[in-house]
């Protein structure tokens, strides 16, 4: 908790719109890592909650651990977006068009055999 706090206090985080989540954090993860010196290095990341419509932040930071507390070494902030017709992706419509295939291919060889 104390690198979540350490981490809220020192930067600014995206805020989402009016009619959003208020609580912006979704998912969050912190690994511990040892340097060859011995010192504590973290890697945190955030993947926030939808800040406006179909748009999302997720952001990761690399916090060293000194003497005298914490430091942001790195920090990034990516945006993404998830818009569209969710549950249309590619696969759901490959299974689709790949059933529709073979009922269709199998229509077509049953008319060429009642013909013949």
């Amino acid at each position: 908790m104390e690198i979540h706090d350490f981490i809220k206090k020192n930067y600014t985080f995206e805020r989402p719109e009016k009619g959003y989540f208020p609580c912006p954090f979704f998912v969050s993860e912190i690994f511990e890592f040892t340097n060859d010196r011995g010192k504590r290095i973290y890697y945190v990341s955030y993947a926030t909650q939808q800040l406006s419509n179909d748009h999302y932040a997720y952001y990761e930071f690399i916090i060293y651990e000194n003497e005298t507390g914490y430091t942001i070494n790195q920090s990034n902030r990516f945006f993404y977006d998830i818009a569209g017709v969710e549950g249309l992706e590619f696969p759901f419509m490959m299974l689709f068009f790949n059933i529709l295939y073979i009922f269709a291919s199998g229509a077509m060889v049953s008319r060429k055999r009642a013909k013949t």
